[in-house]
């Protein structure tokens, strides 16, 4: 006796080599590409020791960051000609120090020209963490400034640029095709 399970194997085969035909061609339209921070500044630099360390405080030292990306190509989205580049993703990833007090129960808060675009919850010293940010205040922008604020009262520091191991903005975008059909209604009628 054959399982009807067993007729259907060569199928299913057949479906999935379509589905990963279509997940390559699909990621092809796909950009993904790192900017990193070109300058950083910390309001609240506990010693000279410790100045790759950007500190992040609620308590009386309101320890805040700045965190600049040049060039960071969000300007360019969308250009004016196809293909039109569309935001997909943009993370913010920093790597929490490993020094004394380094770890946050708290987590920070990004924000952008004031409008808070991301935040991150509890983080480990030594800890490389990813933030999702909100991409739409941020994509017109030549430069990119970012915010960085503790989220509560317990403190968090984060690398600086100057100890090799500073932020990186991640820009995924999507290569948007034009339709078949736009050619087509913007042809003159012949």
């Amino acid at each position: 006796m054959i399982y009807p399970t067993r007729r259907l194997l060569p199928v299913i085969a057949a479906l999935l080599v379509l589905l990963a035909a279509a997940a390559a061609s699909a990621d092809e339209d796909v950009e993904d590409f790192r900017v990193p921070v070109s300058a950083d500044a910390s309001l609240a630099i506990r010693s000279a020791s410790e100045a790759d360390v950007l500190w992040l405080e609620t308590d009386e030292t309101e320890g805040i960051a700045a965190l600049r990306f040049r060039d960071a190509r969000l300007a360019d989205l969308p250009p004016s000609e196809p293909p039109f580049l569309m935001p997909v993703e943009l993370t913010l990833e920093l790597w929490v120090s490993d020094v004394t007090d380094a770890a946050s129960a708290d987590g920070l808060v990004v924000t952008y020209g004031g409008v808070e675009i991301g935040r991150h919850g509890a983080a480990r010293a030594g800890e490389r963490i990813r933030i999702p940010l909100d991409p739409v205040p941020v994509v017109a922008a030549e430069d990119v400034v970012l915010v960085l604020r503790g989220a509560g009262s317990d403190g968090l520091a984060v690398a600086s640029r100057a100890s090799g191991r500073g932020a990186e903005l991640r820009v995924v975008v999507f290569r948007d095709r034009p339709d078949p059909g736009d050619e087509f209604l913007e042809s003159p009628a012949g």
